[in-house]
């Protein structure tokens, strides 16, 4: 009985560390390069991926830069006009205090079904803040996990697009030129995945999906950069051999208490 309580003591151990690995979803990273403005000239961006399969304990974040500024984040299943908060996941203000490279959260806790996502970021329309890109620096690095898809980006702000202030989803976008990756990381916890990896060579086209029939984007109407060699902020996770490493050194510890007279 008690080395059945010490195996059944490891294999919970192990469960737990399981649980509070975070695997990638999708991450847009690679160099600091060429940072889009948010908020000034009411200038709103907007990054997209698709899953096959459900992610739970997600967490969303993007690299910003030129803090101090706030603004507010949506997630949404639908972006342009007719957009209404039945199509939103999830909103929520933030706040950049650093007016260096970070990684800034946005969102927490959320279950993400399958389905196609927009992570939409304004700012207010005095702000100096901005979302980094390693463009004119080098090529992103793109990371997917199991059954995700990377999508498109877009674009809106007074010279391109109508801006709806009101409710910023339901603004009319258009596409954001792929030169301009937009960096965000999306993890989640608990569930299995393969992420697969790739620098992905600069475009020399712009994207023709949109929202809306609109008409493809230019570049921002503002644009902030800061000296390469930046790196951007990385996440710990545990493998699975170091957990299984760690669960068997739990079981040993535990057999070696039991048989202590």
């Amino acid at each position: 009985m008690p080395i059945r309580k010490a195996l059944l003591f490891a294999i919970s151990s192990m469960m737990s560390f399981v649980s509070l690995r975070a695997d990638t979803i999708i991450s847009v990273t690679g160099p600091h390069g060429s940072a889009l403005a948010l908020g000034a000239t009411n200038q709103i961006l907007v990054t997209s991926w698709s899953s096959t399969q459900t992610y739970s304990n997600v967490s969303i974040a993007f690299e910003s830069i030129f803090g101090p500024f706030t603004g507010t984040a949506y997630l949404m299943t639908q972006i342009g006009p007719g957009t209404t908060t039945a199509q939103q996941v999830a909103s929520d203000s933030y706040s950049v205090l650093s007016s260096s490279l970070s990684l800034t959260n946005l969102f927490t806790g959320l279950t993400l079904g399958p389905g196609t996502y927009f992570l939409v970021v304004t700012s207010e329309p005095t702000g100096t803040g901005g979302w980094d890109t390693p463009y004119s620096a080098g090529p992103p690095v793109v990371t997917t996990g199991a059954g995700v898809t990377r999508g498109a980006q877009y674009i809106v702000n007074d010279g391109n697009g109508v801006p709806n202030l009101a409710y910023p989803p339901a603004s009319t976008f258009s596409a954001l030129n792929l030169v301009y990756d937009l960096k965000f990381q999306v993890i989640g916890g608990g569930l299995p995945s393969t992420p697969t990896t790739t620098a992905t060579p600069t475009p020399t086209s712009t994207s023709t999906a949109t929202p809306t029939a609109t008409s493809t984007s230019v570049p921002p109407t503002a644009t902030q950069t800061l000296g390469p060699g930046v790196p951007p902020p990385t996440v710990p996770t545990l493998s699975f051999p170091m957990l299984a490493l760690m669960a068997l050194a739990l079981a040993g510890a535990a057999l070696f208490l039991i048989k202590r007279p």
